[in-house]
């Protein structure tokens, strides 16, 4: 890490809720904080609510993007200290059409679950050079 002063911290699903919250207190804790989602729009307001913030479009999902965002992370901050896995969806299974139910699960669990492996494992080697 450049500046092992600076906790560096990055939230997925951080441009709203939970998430922008969380990116709050750890600016008030004096971290860079780092948030990504996949809507531009809900980054630009969350970056209007909280200017500090560092915004990163990214959607987890796809690993083009997670291999973007880690590279833009170890690039312009030579590591991470946190990795807050927030993103998440969910949808009412029981009142979706039937026809609907397969693609709504599969991007259920492409997003709660697979993203989460995937990008821990991504980002675990500049997380362990962290003390």
């Amino acid at each position: 890490m450049k500046d092992q002063s600076k906790r560096v911290v990055l939230i997925t699903g951080g441009s709203s809720g939970i998430g922008l919250e969380m990116a709050r207190q750890m600016l008030e804790q004096k971290s860079t904080v780092i948030i990504c989602g996949r809507s531009l729009e809900k980054l630009e307001k969350a970056k209007e609510k909280i200017p500090s913030v560092i915004t990163v479009q990214c959607d987890i999902t796809k690993a083009l993007d997670r291999k973007k965002m880690f590279e833009f992370i170890q690039n312009q901050f030579g590591g991470l200290n946190m990795l807050i896995n927030n993103a998440g969806i969910m949808h009412h299974l029981f009142i979706s059409s039937e026809e609907h139910l397969e693609e709504i699960i599969r991007k259920e669990w492409e997003t709660n679950y697979f993203s989460l492996i995937f990008l821990t494992k991504l980002f675990l080697p500049l997380l362990q050079d962290n003390k």
